[in-house]
Formats: C-alpha cells, sequence, structure tokens
C-alpha cells in the first residue's frame, strides 16, 4: 500500500520539477537532482492550489483528479517544448571521480541516511496517525474534503476548533492523496510525510554542494540528517513541510544573488510564499524574503529580480488571499491584536520568552545537546566568509524569521506556557535546516572542510 501511496504522489512531483526546469533550465546535473527534490514541496503546494479551487467550485472527486493529470501533463510538455530534450547536453558536475575522492564522507552520509529513514519509518508504523496535531489538523480537515462535495464542513471545523484560521494545505494534500488510491488509509499521509522529510538533506545537499563543493555539502547534510529529523517527520504535521519549504527558498534565493537568474526569481517567490499556505508561522517569512529579495535587486540593480519574485508570489497569495477573504475566519491572533501593545511591553513577558529560546537553543537535537551551539562553533572556528554576501543575505532571513518568533510569542493570546511547550520545539525544527545552509556557506573555502576540486563545467 505504501508503494501506491507513494505512486498517487507522482505526478505532483512530475508538476513540480516541471515548474521548476521551466523556471530555471539549467542543465547542470546537480541542478536536475536539486529541481527534482524542490519538485516535492513544489508539486504538493500547487496540487494543493488547483484541489483548493476545485472544491470550492464544488467539482466532483473524478473531475478533479482529469484536471491535475491534464495539468501535469500540459506543464510537462511546456516543459519539454521550452527547454527541450531535458537529457540532451547534460553537464556532469558530479562524477565518478569526484565521489570516489570524497568516499569517506560520502559512506558516513550514507549511513545517516539509512539511520534516518529506519528511525522514520519504525516509528510512522508505530504510530501511523501522527502526534495529536497530525490527526486533528491533517487527517480530520483531510476527511471533510475527502467525504464532501465542497469546502464547506471542512470550514466550519476549523472555525469551532481551537486554532481557527489555520491554513489547510496538508489536510489538501492528505485528501488529495486519497482521492488517488480511492480509500482513506494512513500510508497517504506517511508517505506525504516521508516525501517532505527528505526532500529537507537532499535540497541541503545540492545547495551545498554547488556552493562549496561536495565535502562541505556532505558534513552539512549530516547535520541535518540528525534523530530530530525522522523525530519530527514521523509526527506527520506540518512543520518539518514548512522547514521544506523555507530551505528551498533560501537556496534558490542564494542562486539568484550569483545568477541573477530571473526565472530562479519567480521560483524563489513561489517557494517563499507556500509557507503561508502550510502554516500561519510562514506568514512572517513572505515579507522576509519580499523584503530580502529587494534588497538584492537594488544592490544588483535588477528590477526584474524582485518583480518576478512577486509573480511567484502571487500564486500561493492568491489561494491565501481566497481562502482568509472570503472562507476563513480570523486566527487567534489576529483576534487578540487589541491587546498586542501591553504584551509587547511587559517585561515579565519577554523575560520568559528569551529564556525559553535560549533553553531551546541548548535543548533541540536531542539526545545531541546543543545542537545550535555546535553549529555556531563550527561557524567561529572555521571564519566567517565576509565576502559571501550571499550567504549574509540568507543568514538575515534566519535571523528575521527567528526573530518574528519571537515577536509572535510576545503578543500570542494563548496561555504563554503552554504555547512555548507545546510549539517552540517544532518551531525550531522549521528553521534549522535554513540556519545549516546559512552556517556552512557562510564559512571560508579551506577552512574546516577542504573544497575538493570538482568540475562545474
Amino acid at each position: 500500500m505504501i508503494a501506491l501511496a507513494l505512486l498517487a504522489y507522482l505526478p505532483k512531483i512530475i508538476l513540480g520539477f516541471s515548474i521548476a526546469h521551466l523556471l530555471w533550465a539549467d542543465r547542470k546535473i546537480s541542478s536536475l537532482f536539486l529541481k527534482v527534490f524542490l519538485g516535492i514541496p513544489l508539486g504538493m503546494g500547487g496540487t494543493s492550489i488547483l484541489l483548493f479551487f476545485s472544491k470550492w467550485a464544488a467539482l466532483g472527486r473524478t473531475t478533479y483528479i482529469i484536471i491535475e493529470l491534464m495539468t501535469v501533463a500540459a506543464v510537462f510538455i511546456a516543459m519539454l517544448i521550452v527547454c527541450g530534450n531535458i537529457f540532451k547536453e547534460i553537464v556532469f558536475d558530479v562524477d565518478a571521480a569526484l565521489i570516489r575522492q570524497n568516499k569517506g564522507v560520502l559512506s558516513v552520509l550514507g549511513l545517516a541516511t539509512l539511520i534516518s529513514f529506519a528511525e522514520f519509518s519504525i516509528t510512522v508504523f508505530m504510530y501511523p496517525h501522527g502526534r495529536e496535531d497530525a490527526w486533528s489538523n491533517w487527517n480530520l480537515i483531510a476527511r471533510f474534503i475527502y467525504h464532501s462535495d465542497d469546502l464547506s464542513n471542512a470550514f466550519t471545523y476549523i472555525a469551532g476548533s481551537r486554532f481557527p484560521g489555520y491554513p489547510f494545505m496538508m489536510g489538501l494534500e492528505v485528501s488529495n492523496g486519497w482521492m488517488f488510491v480511492n480509500s482513506v488509509t494512513t500510508r497517504i499521509p506517511i508517505a506525504l510525510a516521508g516525501l517532505f522529510t527528505f526532500s529537507i538533506p537532499a535540497i541541503l545537499f545540492f545547495g551545498l554542494f554547488k556552493n562549496k563543493g561536495i565535502q562541505t555539502a556532505s558534513i552539512g547534510t549530516i547535520f541535518v540528517m540528525a534523530p530530530w529529523l525522522s523525530h519530527y517527520g514521523s509526527y506527520l504535521m506540518s512543520d518539518i513541510p514548512t522547514a521544506a519549504f523555507y530551505i528551498g527558498a533560501g537556496v534558490t534565493i542564494s542562486f539568484f544573488y550569483s545568477d541573477e537568474d530571473p526565472g530562479l526569481a519567480a521560483l524563489a517567490g513561489i517557494l517563499a510564499g507556500f509557507p503561508g499556505w502550510v502554516k500561519n508561522d510562514g506568514l512572517p517569512f513572505i515579507l522576509i524574503t519580499s523584503i530580502v529579495m529587494l534588497l538584492i535587486s537594488v544592490k544588483k540593480r535588477n528590477a526584474v529580480g524582485i518583480f518576478r519574485f512577486v509573480l511567484g508570489l502571487a500564486v500561493p497569495l492568491a489561494a491565501m488571499f481566497a481562502y482568509h477573504e472570503f472562507l476563513g475566519v480570523p486566527g487567534n491572533i489576529v483576534t487578540g491584536l487589541n491587546d498586542m501593545l501591553p504584551r509587547l511591553l511587559d517585561l515579565s513577558r519577554i523575560q520568559t520568552v528569551f529564556s525559553f529560546f535560549l533553553q531551546q537553543a541548548y535543548l533541540f537535537g536531542r539526545p545531541a545537546y546543543a545542537y545550535s551551539l555546535i553549529l555556531l562553533a563550527i561557524l567561529l572556528i572555521g571564519g566567517i566568509d565576509t565576502k559571501n554576501v550571499s550567504a549574509l543575505f540568507i543568514t538575515a532571513i534566519f535571523l528575521m524569521q527567528y526573530a518574528a518568533y519571537f515577536a509572535v510569542y510576545l503578543i500570542t493570546p494563548l496561555d504563554l506556557a503552554w504555547h512555548l511547550s507545546s510549539s517552540m520545539p517544532r518551531v525550531f525544527a522549521q528553521i534549522v535546516p535554513l540556519l545549516i545552509f546559512a552556517v556552512f556557506s557562510l564559512l571560508r573555502e579551506q577552512s574546516l572542510f577542504p573544497v575538493k576540486k570538482q568540475r562545474l563545467e
């Protein structure tokens, strides 16, 4: 059944890859692999919007499946027409000689991958419904979507839940998978969670490979393959999908700074917009990445970059606007805005949130304590490459998103102690892959991890 569940998501991945290659036609083999894994979050986001508007129009299940398959086929054919045969003129910047030179670190990475995958598999089959937020958000909302002709039942449930105004991209995608296998089965959310979970190390690896070389990429990816990844991925919640969009946007923004390819800007815009469709936590990320892309465009004197980025953002923003303006209800934060200023100025709240943030910086990644501090130590010992402006911009995105989370906890109308203890570890899981990408991108060349020669042409 798990193979059938994965097959249900194959059209989504093809759609995501096709969009990525249409926008960014780089033919290096590392870029093609990167686009395959970017295609996972990209394709899931795209088909969730397609299902959202189809359900809003009260289209039947069979009609939707036909629409999705026709959309995938149309985009794939368009990619072939515009970009030509993707197997022609491939540039091999990864070859057997490069792999042999780095077989030691690659073997460690392979072992870490196997352990992480085994832990994820064992956990999800022991607890196939995930943690509470998974079955009360992803899977329960998915049932309302799957069994209803429209979205009214899902919205009625969300409005009366503990978290009104909660986006439901993941509920849509679980329902989407059930439609394709014609069955409500736990294998669908498991397959979806697995695809998102293991897209993260792949995106990180190829992002670092293209920026820093295979050795730095391998070591950085080993850090993200730590037990916390499979641990939080097996929860079947939306934090790991949010992390996949964050790292995807970070990598493509970094590449845009180097290449100034307008297609990369559009791709970055799409990826940066989707976190707000997955979780409300991702809404600040949209503003933060927009500010950074505007600064990059000003620095590069490239107005096309910010224009294409905004066009990319428009895709997920259209769904979010329709949801929040016409169908959804205000969330907890929005309804508590009247008391926002007193909370912001409450010194006891600031102290509580600050102490929790410090504590989590040490505890995150258990049993590997001081995970964040280890990354910081690597950066300080290896030295910061201040000339790597693209890495500085990615670091700025991470720091601003981190600050945004801090501000949200200050103004939350929910019980502060409960909100911090129940969500902060998962919030760190959202941004740590982006932190790892920033840290290893900032390292000086030939510092801790010498860059072995690799073919780039």
